[in-house]
């Protein structure tokens, strides 16, 4: 499995649910060699992902990430709260974004979705020392504030389990 792949899917599944989210749950279900607990922690994702409707989904992630502030996606601000070196973050992040051609979205530069697809688009050492610096510390933020039963829990679980920050899992090739 290409690690550029599973961050892509990841990205997808921490973004607002559209159409096709469904299937990429279960793509990332399916395809991602993750050890035995993550696999079971993200079958429960991906059950009550099937089981729901499509507006279930959206008021789930809604009130996740969007009512409460200690579980928003915006990883400057899990970083650097409202001081100015955020500002700085959101514009280098927009440089990011225009650099490696990822597509815009309605979300502030510095996004989960973002800073994801972003590293997708840096070498290996790059991205290695671009998400142990930015998005380590930001998700861990945000996985201290969220109760284990929120049904988002075990994604961005999964998701720190992929990176493990300064290596990717080594079940993943590339």
């Amino acid at each position: 499995m290409n690690k550029k792949k599973i961050l892509d899917v990841l990205s997808h599944i921490l973004f607002y649910p559209g159409t096709d989210y469904k299937n990429h749950v279960q793509f990332c279900f399916d395809e991602l060699k993750l050890s035995e607990e993550y696999k079971i922690i993200f079958e429960d994702f991906n059950t009550y992902v099937l089981q729901s409707t499509q507006s279930e989904l959206e008021e789930n992630f809604t009130y996740t990430f969007d009512m409460n502030p200690s579980h928003c996606l915006d990883i400057g601000w899990h970083l650097f709260g409202e001081d100015y070196k955020r500002g700085e973050f959101l514009v280098t992040m927009r440089n990011l974004i225009r650099k490696f051609n990822v597509q815009d979205t309605n979300e502030l530069p510095d996004h989960l979705y973002h800073v994801l697809q972003v590293s997708n688009g840096m070498g290996e050492e790059e991205r290695k020392l671009f998400l142990e610096e930015f998005l380590n510390p930001a998700l861990n933020k945000i996985l201290e504030n969220m109760d284990e039963e929120n049904n988002y829990f075990p994604v961005l679980k999964t998701l720190s389990s992929v990176l493990e920050f300064g290596k990717i899992v080594e079940q993943i090739q590339e």
